[in-house]
């Protein structure tokens, strides 16, 4: 299977890189910060699966659209949200409740139509 590219949105400098080569990724895991402009602009993972090759270090200016991370993602691994049974990252948040919400919520809705 093919590498998939993770690219800078904006052009500017590597700020932070939060992850290393061999390091499991979620989709959506932030991988590095660009500072362009006094903004920090998170780079995110477009797929789960595995580190294969960093790009880019700290301090290294990146144009727009440059790819900045390799991902194998015939590596991938169960994303550390699903392995402590809480929501898919691509689940919309507002669908999601916390274990045992929703019957507290139930009972005050049941209260409030009184």
């Amino acid at each position: 299977m093919q590498l998939v590219e993770a690219e800078s949105p904006v052009t500017g400098v590597v700020w932070q890189v939060r992850t290393t080569v061999g390091a499991a990724v979620a989709a959506g895991d932030v991988l590095l910060v660009v500072e362009s402009m006094k903004m920090e602009i998170p780079v995110e993972s477009p797929v789960a699966g595995t580190v294969a090759e960093l790009l880019v270090a700290e301090g290294d200016a990146v144009g727009e659209d440059a790819p900045v991370v390799r991902i194998d993602p015939a590596c991938a691994r169960p994303s550390r949200l699903l392995r402590a049974g809480r929501r898919s990252p691509t689940e919309p948040a507002a669908s999601w409740v916390p274990p045992g919400w929703r019957t507290r919520i139930a009972a005050v809705g049941s209260r409030a139509g009184r």
